[in-house]
C-alpha cells in the first residue's frame, strides 16, 4: 500500500494534503500517523480505514463533501477521533499534529456557519472541539446489554430516542434541565407533539434511567449524579388529580361484558373474559397458557411479566367446564386456541384490542380496560376476607411485606383453592 512507510519496527500512515486546502492546515503538507504495529496486514487495514477518514475531511473542507442527515454527528466523530488520536501521539511524530488539525476544525465550524449549515456548525463545534458525547451514538449498545422482552425492549429504546431528541449531548441533562423535559413532555411532548400523560412521563424517565445509568458504567456519564429522578412535580400532579393506572369493574360491568362477547358470538373473546373474572390473571398471561400446564383443576402461569407472576391458581368450579373444552378443542397446544401472534411473539395484542372495542361499544370510560377486570377479582376477594398477601399468590402480585416477600414460598394450593371459590358474579 502507498500510503505507508516502515520507521524503525512500526508502520507510518502518510498522505500529502492537496494543495488548495494547505492553508487550512497553515500550510502543513502531510498528514503522518503511527499504526503502532509492525504487522503489514494490520498496518493496512488500519491505514486503509485512516486514509479514508482523512479524505473525507479534505472533502468538507473544499465544501464538495453531500452530507445526509446523520453526516454532521458521523463527521464531527470521525474529527473528535482524529483529534484525540493526534493529542495522544505528543511529539513522537509530528509535534504540531494537534495543533494544525485543530485550526483545521475551527476553521470548517466558521466556513458551515458562512453557508447557513447549522446541524454541521454544532455537531462538529460540541462533539470535536467541545468534546461532548452525542446520547444517540449509545443507544444501540444500551439496548443490546438489556435483557428483557423484545416489546418491553422497543418501548425503552422509543423513550429513550425522546431523551436523546431532547438533549443531544451527555453533558446537557443536568436535573434542573430534566425538570424542565417533564414540563415540556407534559405539555407539547411525545412524537405527536400533543404532549404525554404523567404516567408516561415516569416511564419515559424510568427508561431515562436506565439508560444513564449504563452511560456511568461505561464512564460517559458521572458517578454520583443522578438527574434522571422523576420530578416532584409530576407525583404532585398525580396525587392531586388522582391519577390511577386502571379504574375496577363492577360485578354489573364484567357480567356485561361477557353477556356481550357472548351475543357478538364472540367465543374466543367470552372465554378470555371468564378465565380473567375467576383467576385475575393478565390478559398477556391467559393468551400464554398452553394445555400441557392446565387441567380443569388447575393453571400454571409460567409466562409472565414478573417472578411473582409465575404461579399456580386453582380453577374456579364455575370455569371447570370452560376449561375443558378449551383443552379438548385446541388446535396448536395453547388454552386460548387460534390466536395471532404479533412480531415480538405476543398472542394478547388482536383479542385486546377486540376487547378495546367492545367496552368502548358499550360506552365504558377509557381508564376501564381488560386489566380492570384484574382489579375487580382483588376487590372481590377483599371483601371476602381474603388476606392480602393470599390475594398477591393467587393474582401474581408481589408481596406487600418484605418477610413473606423474600422467605415465604407462598400459600398451599388448598387455602388459594378456598379464596377462589370466594369469587362471586351474582347481584
Amino acid at each position: 500500500m502507498n500510503y505507508l512507510d516502515k520507521r524503525k519496527d512500526k508502520y507510518l500512515v502518510l498522505l500529502d494534503i492537496p494543495k488548495d486546502i494547505r492553508h487550512h492546515y497553515d500550510g502543513k503538507l502531510r498528514h503522518v500517523k503511527s499504526t503502532k504495529t509492525a504487522i503489514k496486514k494490520d498496518a493496512e487495514n488500519i491505514a486503509r480505514k485512516l486514509v479514508s477518514d482523512w479524505k473525507d475531511e479534505f472533502e468538507v473542507l473544499r465544501g464538495n463533501k453531500v452530507l445526509t442527515e446523520d453526516s454532521p454527528i458521523t463527521t464531527a466523530l470521525a474529527i473528535k477521533r482524529q483529534l484525540h488520536e493526534a493529542g495522544e501521539a505528543g511529539t513522537q511524530y509530528v509535534t504540531t499534529e494537534y495543533d494544525y488539525l485543530r485550526l483545521a476544525v475551527e476553521d470548517m465550524v466558521e466556513r458551515a456557519v458562512e453557508k447557513g449549515d447549522k446541524a454541521t456548525a454544532d455537531s462538529i463545534y460540541h462533539i470535536a472541539l467541545m468534546d461532548n458525547d452525542p446520547i444517540t451514538t449509545f443507544l444501540d449498545e444500551w439496548e443490546g446489554q438489556l435483557h428483557l422482552k423484545p416489546k418491553q425492549v422497543e418501548r425503552m429504546r422509543k423513550d429513550a430516542e425522546l431523551l436523546a431528541d431532547y438533549f443531544p449531548y451527555v453533558s446537557k441533562v443536568t436535573a434542573p434541565a430534566a425538570r424542565v423535559w417533564a414540563n415540556h413532555l407534559l405539555t407539547n411532548g411525545g412524537r405527536d407533539s400533543k404532549g404525554v400523560g404523567l404516567s408516561s412521563v415516569e416511564r419515559i424517565f424510568g427508561s431515562s434511567r436506565n439508560l444513564w445509568s449504563y452511560l456511568q458504567e461505561i464512564g460517559k456519564a458521572p458517578y454520583g449524579e443522578e438527574p434522571l429522578k422523576t420530578p416532584a412535580f409530576i407525583k404532585r400532579q398525580k396525587v392531586k388529580q388522582g391519577v390511577n393506572s386502571w379504574d375496577a369493574l363492577s360485578i354489573a360491568e364484567v357480567n356485561q361484558l361477557h353477556q356481550e362477547a357472548m351475543r357478538k358470538e364472540d367465543q374466543l373473546l367470552a372465554d378470555l373474559i371468564e378465565l380473567g373474572m375467576y383467576t385475575g390473571a393478565r390478559i398477556n398471561e391467559l393468551c400464554h397458557l398452553k394445555c400441557a400446564e392446565c387441567s380443569p383443576e388447575l393453571l400454571k402461569i409460567t409466562d409472565s411479566k414478573t417472578k411473582a407472576g409465575i404461579r399456580e391458581v386453582p380453577v374456579h368450579p364455575k370455569l371447570k367446564p370452560t376449561v375443558t373444552r378449551l383443552i379438548e378443542a385446541s388446535k396448536d397446544g395453547y388454552l386460548l386456541s387460534r390466536l395471532s401472534s404479533n412480531k415480538h411473539g405476543s398472542r394478547s395484542d388482536a383479542i385486546g384490542k377486540r376487547f378495546g372495542r367492545l367496552k368502548t361499544s358499550l360506552g365504558y370510560p377509557s381508564l376501564k380496560v381488560f386489566h380492570s377486570i384484574r382489579k375487580t377479582v382483588t376487590t372481590l376477594l377483599e371483601n371476602a376476607g381474603v388476606t392480602e398477601n393470599l390475594t398477591a399468590d393467587i393474582i401474581g402480585h408481589d408481596k406487600p411485606r418484605i418477610t413473606y416477600g423474600l422467605y415465604s414460598d407462598g400459600h398451599s394450593l388448598e387455602k388459594k383453592r378456598g379464596a377462589v371459590e370466594h369469587l362471586s358474579y351474582e347481584i
